[in-house]
C-alpha cells in the first residue's frame, strides 16, 4: 500500500544517512559512483546499465545500509536486460514527443488563422496571442508531467524482472502508476528539490556579497569564509539528498508495484508477474533474431 510522501521521504534520509555513515570510505565511493553515472549518461553504450546501476545502489544501500560500488552493476553484461532497458526508455521519450506535437500542431495551424480573422486594435490581437499560447504551454506542460510519472518506473520493472517485452514494461508502469503512486512521486520530488532550493539559496548569499563588495577586504574574505562552509555542508548534504530521493523511490515502487501486481494476479491468473522467481533458470544465449523476438513479442 502506498504510505504516503512524508514517510518515504524520512526513511529515505535515514536509509541514506545510515549507508554512508558506516563507512567513512563510503562518501568517497558514493561519489566515484556518482561521477562515473555522470560521465556514464553522456554515452548511449552506457546509458542503459547506469539506469539500472543507480536503482540497484539504492536497493542496496536501504536493504543493507551499505555501499558496495561493484554490486550495482550486477546484471550489466546481460545484453537483452540492456537493450530492453534501451528501447524502453527511447519508446517513452518518443511517447512523449509524439503527445507533445499532437497538441501543438493544432495551435501551430489555429493561432495564425485566430489572428488573422481579428482586424481590430493592436493590443487585442496580442492579448489573444499570449492568451492562446498560455493555454498551450500549460497543456503541454501537463501532459508532459502526466506522462512522465506513468512511465518513470520503467526502470525499476526491467530490474525487477528483465523476461518482460517492452510493451509488457509498458503496460505493468502504466496500470500502476494510474491506480497509485503519482502524487506521492511528484511530492517526493518537490521535497527534494525544496530542500535543493534552500542550500542554492543560502549559497547565493555570500556569492553576491563577494560580487557586490568586491572592493572591500573585509567583506570579501568573510564571504568567502562564508562560502567555504557552505560548500563544504553541500559536499556533506548531496549523496544524502541524492541517495535518499532514490532509496524513497525505490520504496515507493516497492509498494505500489507489488500491491498492484498481487491485486492482478488474484482476479487474472495468467497475469505476467512482476517480481522474479527466487529461483531463476539460467539465461542461455540467444541469436539476435531470438533476441529481438523476446523483446518485441506481446
Amino acid at each position: 500500500m502506498n504510505r504516503g510522501c512524508v514517510t518515504y521521504f524520512k526513511e529515505g534520509i535515514k536509509g541514506a544517512v545510515n549507508a554512508l555513515k558506516k563507512d567513512k570510505k563510503n562518501y568517497f565511493k558514493y561519489y566515484m559512483f556518482l561521477i562515473a553515472s555522470a560521465l556514464g549518461s553522456l554515452f548511449l553504450i552506457t546509458i542503459p546499465i547506469f539506469l539500472l546501476a543507480n536503482i540497484r545502489m539504492a536497493r542496496y544501500a536501504k536493504e543493507n545500509e551499505d555501499i558496495e560500488v561493484h554490486k550495482s552493476f550486477t546484471g550489466a553484461e546481460n545484453p537483452k536486460r540492456w537493450l530492453l532497458v534501451l528501447l524502453t526508455n527511447l519508446l517513452v521519450g518518443l511517447i512523449l514527443a509524439g503527445g507533445s506535437l499532437a497538441i501543438a500542431l493544432p495551435f501551430a495551424t489555429g493561432i495564425p488563422f485566430i489572428m488573422s480573422l481579428v482586424r481590430v486594435h493592436a493590443i487585442i490581437p496580442t492579448v489573444l496571442m499570449a492568451l492562446l499560447y498560455t493555454v498551450l504551454y500549460a497543456l503541454l506542460l501537463v501532459f508532459s508531467i502526466l506522462t512522465t510519472l506513468k512511465y518513470v518506473p520503467v526502470n525499476y520493472i526491467i530490474d525487477k524482472n528483465s523476461s518482460l517485452s517492452v510493451s509488457e514494461v509498458l503496460q505493468v508502469s502504466h496500470d500502476s502508476m494510474g491506480k497509485d503512486g503519482k502524487i506521492t512521486y511528484f511530492g517526493l520530488e518537490i521535497f527534494y528539490s525544496i530542500l535543493i532550493g534552500i542550500v542554492t539559496f543560502f549559497l547565493m548569499i555570500p556569492i553576491l556579497l563577494i560580487v557586490i563588495f568586491n572592493e572591500n577586504t573585509a567583506v570579501f574574505i568573510v564571504g568567502s569564509l562564508f562560502l567555504g562552509g557552505i560548500l563544504l555542508i553541500i559536499l556533506l548534504l548531496l549523496p544524502i539528498f541524492v541517495l535518499g530521493n532514490q532509496i524513497s523511490i525505490i520504496s515507493l515502487f516497492d509498494d505500489v508495484i507489488e500491491m498492484n501486481t498481487a491485486e492482478e494476479s488474484s482476479s487474472t491468473p495468467n497475469v505476467t508477474q512482476v517480481t522474479e522467481s527466487s529461483n531463476p533458470e539460467p539465461e542461455r544465449e540467444l541469436s539476435t533474431e531470438e533476441l529481438l523476438n523476446s523483446i518485441f513479442e506481446e
